[in-house]
This record gives C-alpha cells, sequence and structure tokens, in this order.
C-alpha cells in the first residue's frame, strides 16, 4: 500500500503531471485483509482490513488479484529494486513495522509474514539492536508517511478483528 509520500514521489519518478494521473496509470484502489502481530504494544493480534492505493505489480493488476502472490514488476531476473531510490515504503521497511503507542513512543515491530517471497527476509529474524539502529529513523519516517496518508484520506482502515485466536 502506498503512503502519501510514496504517491508524490513516484507521480515525480514517473514524469505524470499530476498525482490523479499516476494514480490512474500506476495502482489500484483496494481493500485487503491483513493479519497483524501487535502484541508488542500489549494487545492481542488481529486482523486489520485497510482500503488504499497499491502499485500495480502487472498490467491488468486489480482489486481481485491484489491479495494474490505476484512478482513485483520493478524487480529485476537478479532481484534487484529497479526503483530503488523511490521505492515505496512497505518495501523500505520490511520486514519491520512501527507503531506509536498512546504516550507516543515508537515500537519497531518484526513482522512475520510466512508468504513473503523477499530474497533474504528468512536470514536474520533475531535481530540485534546495533543492526536494527541504522533503521529507527526510516522506520520513524514511515510511519509518519502512513499517519499523514491516513489523515488526507488516501488510506483508510475500515475493520479491526480483535477475535484472531492466540498463539504461543
Amino acid at each position: 500500500m502506498l503512503t502519501l509520500g510514496d504517491i508524490k514521489r513516484l507521480t515525480k519518478h514517473f514524469g505524470y503531471q499530476g498525482m490523479t494521473k499516476f494514480l490512474e496509470a500506476e495502482c489500484v484502489w483496494a481493500e485487503v485483509t491483513e493479519p497483524k502481530e501487535i502484541r508488542a504494544l500489549g494487545l492481542p493480534p488481529c486482523n486489520v482490513k485497510y482500503a488504499g492505493y497499491y502499485l500495480k505489480r502487472f498490467q491488468g493488476e486489480n482489486e481481485a488479484t491484489i491479495e494474490k502472490p505476484h512478482r513485483c514488476r520493478f524487480l529485476t531476473a537478479d532481484n534487484l529494486c529497479q526503483i530503488q531510490e523511490v521505492k515505496p515504503m512497505v518495501c523500505r521497511k520490511f520486514p519491520y513495522s512501527i507503531a506509536k503507542d498512546p504516550l507516543g513512543n515508537y515500537h519497531a515491530l518484526y513482522v512475520d509474514v510466512p508468504w513473503s517471497r523477499c530474497q533474504g527476509y528468512r536470514e536474520k529474524k533475531k535481530v540485534k539492536l546495533p543492526w536494527l539502529t541504522p533503521w529507527v529513523k526510516p522506520l520513524i519516517d514511515g510511519a509518519e508517511e502512513v499517519y499523514e496518508t491516513l489523515k488526507n484520506n488516501l488510506m483508510l482502515i475500515t475493520e479491526i478483528d480483535y477475535g484472531v485466536a492466540q498463539s504461543g
């Protein structure tokens, strides 16, 4: 899902005259359910349903295909990102997420995504603080972009289901 910052960066990168033209040509509006693990904030696991703009992974992408695994059209045969300098925030921070608690503190969370095909994703599940330290600013920037996107109604949280069975 794209943040407002992503939309602005990608609109400029691809040379569109405005965000509306970029969204019409390169994106699909979709509502998806994404399981989230947010126990680090003292809350039970939940499923979250979002609606927002997603970058099309292939010509003809639509809401029905958005949750199905497909190779990103911006990956080379060697799994290198062709839009590295402007890649979406979700790609920049993967496999981490960040959440702000009611006191305004940020919490970095490892997001377990068993369906991921991202190269190297499973290689370093144990995070050591020195390794995560350089990621703090990008994670906080990502969280701020998500909040800004929500405020501008370019992303909606349509449902939160805390009825998810807890494991372990």
